[in-house]
């Protein structure tokens, strides 16, 4: 298998690194940003045909690196709105794509699957919870999706008393700075939930409190059955699945559940607590406007005030609020160019 690697030197591309390597794939293509000795290792190691970086680089962009590298699969692990160009060019030049970028499908979804269909593509996603969905429902069909949260680092404490710190800390998962940021406000949950609407074509999505991080999601089929995935927190199961296009491998990448002792326990989620997840259905009804879109640049940019101690934690969902429910910032749109405009707009608004 032929894959390329976008953003090679975050948490997820490390990650599908030792997937490419233990199963022996091709690494044709890689992209990082500004991690030049990570980037500079990983093109010594794997000897990629074709690389982009902003300083070393031997295509002139990413559109390039994507049509030149002629890859089986692409694997987008770019973050945040960054990522959703790439995905775009990647459907357009005919590519699979292993989607760990899931803004591409909160911002862009409905012009997403219009690419897809007109060329014929599939987007297999790299994240814990649709990778299960995606298990569960392959020879079922869904009546309900019940998506699991950790609750990160702070569920459950008053915001008022939280500080950055504790939010970057995640007691299950080793993951990137931001996104760590977005679980403990369970706005990547709420991202996780849009992004479960176009993948699966459903809105029938029920967001559970599951502290353990064991099952990764639940699907309750029309014959009423529940399907559940459970393994060990690891994004290592997931990106393979990915890789090889949901096809199952022998893995020893991951250590196996033990039973012994185990507790595994759920609960609603409050909705009027945690706002996000009243956002992310909100962003379902009006799935053809920029309002998942506004969800992800304002993620972006509250994330880096709040890191930079200019806006405090218990302020967060305030911020938010305060542009979501903002018409002029909700319009239809029809190509990522509108999205960009957006994008613009606001960050001339924020700051």
């Amino acid at each position: 298998m032929k894959v390329l690697l976008l953003g090679a030197t975050g948490s997820i591309g490390k990650q599908t690194l030792k997937v490419i390597e233990k199963q022996k794939h091709q690494l044709i293509g890689v992209s990082f940003f500004n991690n030049q000795l990570d980037g500079n290792k990983i093109i010594k190691k794997f000897k990629p045909k074709y690389y982009w970086s902003n300083k070393i680089k031997n295509v002139s962009s990413i559109t390039e690196l994507i049509k030149k590298s002629n890859a089986d699969i692409v694997v987008n692990a770019i973050s945040g709105f960054a990522g959703i160009e790439p995905t775009i060019n990647a459907i357009k030049n005919k590519n699979d794509i292993a989607l760990a970028n899931k803004e591409s499908l909160v911002a862009a979804g409905h012009l997403i699957q219009k690419l897809l269909k007109t060329n014929k593509v599939n987007i297999y996603p790299v994240d814990s919870e649709h990778s299960a969905i995606y298990l569960a429902q392959k020879n079922k069909k869904i009546n309900k999706i019940y998506l699991t949260a950790s609750g990160g680092a702070v569920y459950n404490k008053d915001l008022k008393n939280v500080k950055y710190e504790q939010l970057v800390k995640h007691p299950k998962w080793n993951m990137g700075e931001k996104i760590t940021f977005e679980s403990s406000l369970l706005i990547n949950k709420a991202f996780e939930i849009i992004e479960a609407y176009w993948l699966f074509n459903t809105s029938k999505i029920i967001p559970l409190y599951h502290p353990q991080a064991i099952v990764h999601s639940m699907v309750e089929c029309t014959d009423s059955t529940i399907y559940a995935i459970m393994s060990n927190p690891s994004m290592i199961l997931p990106i393979q699945l990915a890789l090889n296009k949901y096809q199952h491998l022998n893995n020893n990448l991951v250590k196996p559940l033990d039973f012994k002792n185990l507790t595994i326990s759920f609960n609603y989620i409050d909705q009027n607590k945690y706002l996000p997840i009243k956002w992310a259905f909100s962003a379902i009804k009006k799935n053809k406007t920029t309002y998942g879109a506004l969800m992800v640049v304002l993620s972006e940019l509250i994330w880096k005030q709040v890191k930079n101690k200019k806006i405090m934690v218990k302020d967060v969902y305030h911020i938010f609020n305060k542009y979501l429910s903002n018409k002029k910032y909700i319009y239809s749109y029809n190509s990522y160019s509108d999205l960009t405009l957006l994008k613009k707009n606001i960050e001339k608004d924020f700051n």
